[in-house]
């Protein structure tokens, strides 16, 4: 019914776009094609408003194609298109996402431009609150002048025909499982401490799959010396199974042996652990930032609130301390004890959340997503 066009994205693997722009659709077809870095391109109003606004690089913000465009549209993520005749966008918060720009910036609004003109024929926010984050970041005007092509389509998630879960028996571990390349900022060690503090009164277990490196926003907090510790930690303690990387077949063989889900993160722009997760009929644990509150939901697990700015960041984004931090991930430890606790105190609530993990991914992330992107396609297009 629909031929699709899409950039080939240069980073592999990239989860949001494979869940995104790739995800199946009945009636619509795909079609990859190349594009050109923009820093090798001399597009003038680009580059001129680069060097007014300071800025030395772009991460690709605008589209630009080594040759034409196939089908009824180009279908890009993140970006915003100069060139082409017919297209929309699918994005994670800000949009275009241009490296270290705040959405108030004079350049951000520069680049927003093509999203009103009228060969852009819808802009699609993978939550509630990444639209609400652009529409914020807009004036007025602008927001007025998207509404009728802005939507929401949650990412994309395969059924894994997996069972619910059944109850604990009173000698069956709790194993949780985390996957998170930024192992500090998405709660990792909240995990680890958990695990070190119940010791064997819970019998907890922890499966984690992070390289378990500071490659995220806490390098200012989280030192070199920290990390070496917290590595050791992870590689002396019996009760974790801890591997750097794994293809993601294997992650999924390896976090079916879990009990939960866990991705207490400080800060998300969704979370896709989570949802493989849920399709293996794991409850998750997670937390209120950014979109994290239209994920874990009552009947899927447990919500652990971090203080929050208006935006929907954790408040501490951006000027965090020491202190802080380790005052976090205590706070988000004792959540994860609770929870357990609860595991142990309530046969029946594994079962219980297990089965709505498996219904929400089957409804919201699945069959429900596959319509809502052919309604958007048949509206706009």
């Amino acid at each position: 019914m629909f031929v699709l066009s899409t950039p080939t994205f240069a980073t592999r693997p990239n989860y949001a776009y494979d869940r995104t722009i790739l995800a199946p659709v009945p009636g619509v077809t795909t079609v990859q094609i190349g594009e050109l870095p923009l820093g090798r391109l001399d597009l003038m109003d680009v580059r001129v408003l680069g060097r007014k606004f300071g800025e030395g690089s772009l991460f690709s913000a605008v589209y630009l194609p080594v040759r034409r465009t196939r089908g009824d549209a180009l279908h890009l993520f993140n970006q915003v298109a100069f060139t082409a005749p017919r297209w929309g966008v699918t994005f994670e918060h800000c949009l275009p996402w241009a490296t270290r720009l705040r959405p108030d910036h004079p350049l951000q609004a520069a680049l927003r431009k093509p999203l009103f003109s009228p060969k852009c024929k819808f802009v699609i926010g993978i939550s509630q609150w990444s639209r609400q984050f652009l529409v914020d970041s807009m004036t007025p005007e602008e927001a007025a002048a998207v509404e009728d092509k802005l939507f929401v389509v949650p990412p994309f998630q395969a059924l894994t025909g997996a069972e619910p879960k059944t109850a604990l028996s009173e000698n069956q571990p709790i194993i949780l499982g985390f996957v998170g390349r930024n192992f500090f900022h998405k709660g990792g060690e909240a995990v680890l401490r958990a695990v070190e503090r119940s010791g064997e009164s819970l019998n907890m277990r922890a499966l984690i799959v992070s390289r378990a490196a500071n490659n995220d926003f806490l390098t200012d907090c989280v030192t070199e010396g920290h990390i070496t510790e917290v590595r050791e930690r992870l590689s002396s303690n019996p009760r974790i199974s801890w591997y750097q990387g794994l293809p993601n077949r294997e992650v999924m063989v390896k976090l079916a042996t879990a009990t939960v889900g866990a991705l207490p993160t400080m800060a998300d722009t969704y979370g896709y652990s989570n949802l493989e997760a849920m399709s293996l009929g794991l409850p998750i644990i997670g937390t209120n930032v950014q979109a994290g509150s239209e994920i874990v939901a009552p009947d899927v697990g447990w919500r652990l609130d971090l203080e929050l700015r208006k935006d929907g960041f954790w408040a501490h984004c951006g000027h965090l301390t020491r202190d802080v931090y380790c005052d976090t991930v205590d706070y988000l430890a004792a959540g994860i004890e609770d929870a357990a606790q609860q595991l142990r105190e309530l046969p029946d609530i594994l079962p219980h959340l297990s089965e709505g993990a498996l219904r929400r991914v089957h409804d919201v992330y699945n069959s429900e997503r596959a319509e809502k992107m052919l309604t958007i396609l048949l509206k706009t297009l």
